[in-house]
């Protein structure tokens, strides 16, 4: 969302560099006053540098939000397929209750019918 606001802020301050005159002066040994013109340069160079870094770290941000979508959507489908497994093993869940509350209690059961009972609960 913030992606063309930070790209136009870097834009417009690399248009305000390129206009900018780059170092040419140099302080004379000696000379204890920074004047305008220097300041000026020393601003730039720390305004470059301060563009320069924002961009790379931009461009690793960037990078790093890809990486975390990837991340992200394979989640996201282990998940689902974690979904789907649970809900499979819901429904079978559930048959498996409705065969064993069809059986007859223990108690009901006849001696002699007992192991047919065992066989089909086999």
């Amino acid at each position: 969302a913030k992606e063309p606001v930070i790209n136009g802020t870097l834009d417009n301050a690399k248009t305000f560099l390129a206009e900018m005159p780059r170092e040419g002066l140099k302080q004379r040994p000696g000379q204890k006053d920074v004047s305008p013109e220097e300041r000026v340069q020393n601003v730039g160079r720390i305004l470059r540098k301060e563009v320069e870094d924002v961009t790379v770290r931009w461009k690793n941000l960037g990078a790093a939000s890809v990486d975390w979508q990837q991340q992200l959507e394979l989640a996201m489908e282990r998940l689902m397929e974690l979904q789907d497994a649970q809900d499979q093993l819901d429904f079978k869940l559930r048959q498996a209750e409705s065969v064993k509350n069809s059986w007859t209690p223990v108690g009901d059961l006849l001696v002699d019918d007992l192991q047919n009972h065992i066989d089909r609960v086999k």
